[in-house]
């Protein structure tokens, strides 16, 4: 039993130590790109990140690249920025249904995203609010305009540095404990399997290490009286 518990906390941790995380993002070939808001690794699968307060749209979230985030909380928006481009400002940009948005320009590599209180600052709160409910496709943007490709790119047409976040939709904080009263209910049940499955695994194991252990003591006997025959001596 003791042996069982500390393989699956051993693999509990490594999963946990292996997960992915958009900071690990390689951003080599890129002059900017995001270090967060990107909830699953679109390219080699290695699994998703989803910080406090962001939620899932299915329970296995693998494959996952629109989640809810909650309207009152404070999430951080972080980037890189190519070491030659760091004075120049970056641009974020959250995008809205039909045309709505919001931008703030910086030149530090993070900003503090806060749906409510960017809605409040917006003219037309109400119908900003009410469509970053509804609808999935909000995105973060981020890019380098004062970067003319002409004077800093100049094999690349038309090129800006530039990065998209994965989707998002605003929830409202109310929903919060139902969604964290369904997360409590899938913790029961998985605690519920597990116990099952230990169950059932001490079960199948008692027999088996009865008839193992039967089958060495044999093995010994066996062992122990052809020796003994072999090394004594006739009468």
């Amino acid at each position: 039993m003791k042996v069982q518990l500390l393989t699956l906390s051993s693999t509990l941790l490594l999963s946990t130590a292996a997960a992915w995380n958009p900071s690990q993002r390689d951003c080599s070939d890129s002059p900017l790109c995001f270090k967060s808001f990107i909830w699953c690794d679109g390219y080699n699968g290695d699994g998703c990140f989803l910080p406090e307060g962001a939620y899932p749209a299915v329970a296995n979230p693998k494959n996952s690249h629109y989640v809810l985030l909650l309207e009152d909380m404070n999430y951080t928006v972080s980037w890189q920025v190519d070491a030659k481009n760091r004075e120049t400002p970056v641009q974020v940009v959250w995008q809205i249904a039909d045309g709505e948005r919001w931008e703030t320009n910086t030149t530090e590599s993070q900003v503090v995203f806060n749906p409510s209180k960017i809605i409040q600052s917006m003219q037309q709160t109400e119908f900003a609010g009410y469509k970053a409910m509804i609808d999935a496709s909000n995105v973060l943007t981020i890019s380098q305009p004062d970067l003319t490709s002409k004077e800093n790119y100049p094999d690349i047409p038309g090129y800006t540095p530039y990065d998209m976040s994965d989707q998002f939709i605003i929830g409202s904080p109310s929903i919060k404990r139902f969604l964290d009263a369904q997360k409590g209910i899938g913790h029961q049940d998985e605690e519920k399997k597990w116990k099952l499955g230990v169950g059932i695994g001490v079960g199948l194991g008692v027999p088996i290490l009865m008839a193992l252990t039967a089958l060495g003591t044999w093995f010994s006997v066996k062992k122990s009286v052809a020796k003994r025959g072999s090394n004594s001596k006739p009468i």
